[in-house]
């Protein structure tokens, strides 16, 4: 019981008792509007129709409101066969065949993951065959069994009305189920589309009538608009076109004429059937095709957007997410992705800070497509900096990258410019493996290629590189470039190069302007297949004011001090007046670096301004200092206070200042130690009883450099050494945390009753925060390594200074 009711009333949580009621009312009474119609063209018994289609309306309710709408269409049936049917149990028969029919169609059609859109060939065919042929057997049979038992029909009668029910039912699923299915697509149609469907199905209503009334056997004429209509809007389409074609077809069979003219009741009731089941099998299963392709096609150029966009943003994401902010220097890039799909390249630019504040620069291009080359040029930059950081020279990070590139399986040949620009001297060092040569646009708009340092592509030779050297004046742009932007199909390599100079020259001014109006400017290749890279270098002129705002990273600090000293040289500052400035100023920083913010970063701020020979500077941050993270920091401020007039330290919730002031002129003049290459730590030999370890550091040590100097240092001296000696003499900068990292040397050496000495050059810069900040009185300096030698064996350690435990807090 429980069952039954659930066949007939919705279940709890269902929608409401009205909802289902007004659901059996509006499939009831379609149902039998449906059928009065069509009962007005029966051809046996007044029952038998060519086309029925009250099966269609029920099969599309059974789909669309459940199974439990069977009810509507019993009672629909029976109110339709009652009056027309002698005895009642003739009607009972023929409405549960007109019922069972549809229930068994609907069954079938969801359990074959029928789709009501159309959109594909199976569901026609699913639509054709199970919905229509197999299931409206079963009418067939309810219906020609109950007229043969009420003797409507003879024995011999049996054959011929059960094929005429079988096809009006069939034909009534196969025209009227789309057409409902199909009107979900009205919301979606435009006018233009709306009038052009109506003209469609127009024209098709004018033929059809023409020829299914004409004399003629040319009833084939209704099959371009049929196919016009299933091409152009798909199911809509064809369930209007099949319809309006069925519909004259059928008056024209009630009607006998045309082709229906002058032959027998079966010939003509068959040739219908057949007729309307070709048209509309030919208009669903062509819309559904159609409809497969192009949503394949949808579906092939989504993916291969989605894997060009992939791809892309794998390049890029193998680009810099963005240039180095490096005072005293301004960068523009531009990268034009070339094909489509799968067809990335391997273009790359990149800029990064180099020890001393200079820049690397280097664009590139591994030869080949896809992921392949673009994972290459991922590992080549990767390597460029890795051997930049170890190699000073251009043309030594091209030896080794051109042994690492013929190592690839992705790519066998690369292309590469490798530059080391430095501000302070304005010296561009550069070497180029078969690249096109980078582009120099002087202060005045005089554009000039720069020829020097040419090699083979990386991966074919491993004879050495060469490099060249050029000047780089304030004010000029470097433009490096790939070549899909010179290379052109119907011109030379130098024609392309000649363009492109030609296009540049006389720019002065802001670089984006330049890469978009300039280099990326007409005439371009015609070709869009190849990717182009631009990165566009500028070394700005000194100005008048200071004013900085970069991000709080330890390698910006060596570019804030090469600005510094550039500002305060156009003021006329001495060298040490210069080397006091720079060092004050890079302990201010290190402190925002350092102290002021966590994880997420910030910025550090620079202004200076000069007045009648008195220099103020403004360091500032927008952070909440944090306590020192090790024992050995705090002596920044001291050193800061030892190398300026006056220091004033302003701390708030919004962040912090240092206002530093310094009036030139107050110190005697020396001369300027000379500027060394990257940091490095380099045994220098042992002493000649091989007891002491003599070290010797270079470049400047700062907060970027210092620690991993340490572990170069350490791994010179051996456990039965008598001690160290560091000689300083090389080192152009040295600040608070170089002060720690000879703390953390020496404090490694006294457990082990090892002893250090450290040399610099009298009068040094060096020297001078080594005095300043009292590192001399616990570490002795001498002035040479034989001093420091003679020193460290005529000292007890156990009675000299060195037993004391040092408090410099570095």
């Amino acid at each position: 019981m429980p069952k039954l009711r659930r066949l007939v009333l919705p279940a709890d949580g269902d929608a409401s008792r009205a909802q289902y009621v007004s659901q059996l009312v509006l499939v009831g009474a379609s149902y039998y509007v449906a059928a009065r119609l069509s009962l007005r063209i029966s051809l046996v018994g007044g029952v038998v129709t060519p086309i029925w289609p009250p099966t269609g309306i029920a099969v599309v309710a059974l789909l669309g409101f459940g199974i439990r709408v069977w009810p509507a269409v019993t009672i629909a049936a029976l109110a339709v066969n009652l009056p027309i049917n002698a005895a009642v149990t003739t009607a009972v028969l023929i409405a549960v065949g007109n019922t069972a029919a549809p229930v068994l169609a609907a069954w079938l059609l969801r359990a074959s993951d029928f789709r009501s859109q159309l959109d594909r060939l199976r569901d026609a065919l699913v639509l054709v065959f199970l919905g229509a042929l197999v299931a409206m057997m079963v009418s067939a049979t309810f219906g020609a069994t109950a007229l043969l038992l009420d003797n409507t029909i003879s024995r011999g009668e049996f054959g011929s009305t059960w094929a005429l029910w079988w096809a009006g039912d069939g034909t009534g699923v196969l025209v009227f189920a789309p057409l409902l299915f199909s009107f979900r697509w009205l919301q979606h149609m435009t006018w233009p589309r709306a009038l052009e469907l109506a003209w469609v199905i127009g024209g098709l209503a004018a033929i059809g009538y023409a020829v299914f009334h004409g004399q003629g056997q040319d009833t084939y004429l209704v099959f371009p608009l049929l196919i016009w209509a299933a091409v152009r809007f798909r199911q809509l389409g064809a369930a209007l076109a099949a319809v309006t074609v069925v519909s004259m077809a059928t008056w024209a069979a009630f009607d006998e004429a045309g082709p229906f003219a002058h032959v027998t009741f079966l010939h003509r009731a068959l040739t219908l059937q057949v007729y309307d089941a070709v048209v509309a099998l030919t208009s669903f299963v062509l819309a559904a095709v159609i409809s497969e392709r192009t949503t394949a096609l949808a579906g092939l150029k989504t993916a291969l957007e989605r894997e060009h966009g992939i791809t892309g943003t794998l390049q890029r994401s193998l680009l810099p997410e963005r240039l180095p902010e490096v005072p005293g220097m301004a960068f523009a890039s531009r990268y034009i992705p070339g094909g489509a799909g799968l067809k990335v390249g391997g273009d790359w630019y990149d800029v990064f800070m180099l020890p001393r504040g200079r820049i690397a620069l280097t664009v590139g291009d591994v030869v080949g497509r896809g992921i392949g080359a673009a994972a290459a040029m991922g590992q080549l930059r990767t390597a460029i900096r890795a051997y930049a950081l170890e190699r000073a020279s251009p043309a030594s990070v091209l030896d080794r990258l051109s042994r690492l590139v013929a190592e690839f399986e992705a790519a066998q040949m690369a292309t590469l410019v490798f530059a080391v620009l430095d501000p302070e001297s304005e010296t561009l060092t550069y070497a180029s493996a078969g690249h096109p040569p980078p582009l120099l646009l002087g202060p005045d708009g005089t554009a000039t290629y720069l020829d020097g340092g040419r090699s083979l592509p990386l991966g074919l030779t491993s004879t050495p590189r060469s490099e060249a050297v050029t000047t780089v004046e304030a004010g000029a742009t470097l433009i490096l470039y790939t070549d899909g932007l010179v290379e052109r199909r119907d011109a030379s390599i130098d024609e392309g190069l000649e363009a492109l100079r030609r296009s540049v020259e006389g720019h002065q001014g802001d670089l984006d302007a330049l890469c978009d109006n300039w280099v990326l400017a007409a005439p371009r290749p015609e070709s869009g297949d190849d990717d182009v890279a631009v990165l566009a270098t500028m070394l700005l002129p000194v100005t008048t004011d200071l004013d900085l705002v970069l991000p709080a990273e330890p390698e910006i600090v060596a570019s804030v001090r090469r600005a510094l000293r550039s500002w305060a040289a156009r003021w006329g500052a001495t060298a040490q007046e210069t080397d006091d400035l720079v060092a004050a100023v890079g302990e201010a920083a290190n402190n925002v670096v350092e102290h002021a913010y966590g994880p997420e970063g910030g910025v550090l701020e620079l202004r200076g301004a000069y007045d009648d020979g008195r220099i103020s500077l403004l360091v500032r941050d927008h952070g909440q200092w944090r306590p020192p993270r090790e024992v050995g920091q705090g002596r920044g401020l001291q050193l800061m206070r030892d190398l300026v007039d006056e220091v004033d330290l302003a701390r708030a919730p919004e962040g912090t200042e240092v206002r530093l002031s310094y009036r030139l002129g107050r110190t005697v003049p020396r001369a300027r130690q000379p500027v060394d290459p990257s940091p490095a730590a380099q045994p220098s030999g042992r002493d000649e009883d091989d007891q002491v370890a003599i070290v010797r550091l270079s470049g400047e040590i700062d907060l970027a450099t210092a620690f991993p100097l340490y572990h170069e240092v350490m791994a010179q001296v051996r456990h039965d050494s008598l001690g160290l000696v560091i000689v300083l003499t090389d080192v152009s900068h040295l600040d608070s945390a170089g002060l720690r990292l000879l703390y953390r040397i020496f404090e490694r050496l006294a457990p082990r009753r090892q002893k250090l000495r450290l040399v610099a050059s009298p009068g040094s810069a060096v020297s001078r925060i080594l005095q300043l900040s009292g590192f001399d009185q616990y570490v002795p300096v001498s002035p040479t390594v034989a001093s420091a030698l003679l020193d460290m064996r005529a000292t007890d350690y156990s009675g000299g200074h060195l037993e004391r435990t040092p408090i410099l807090p570095a």
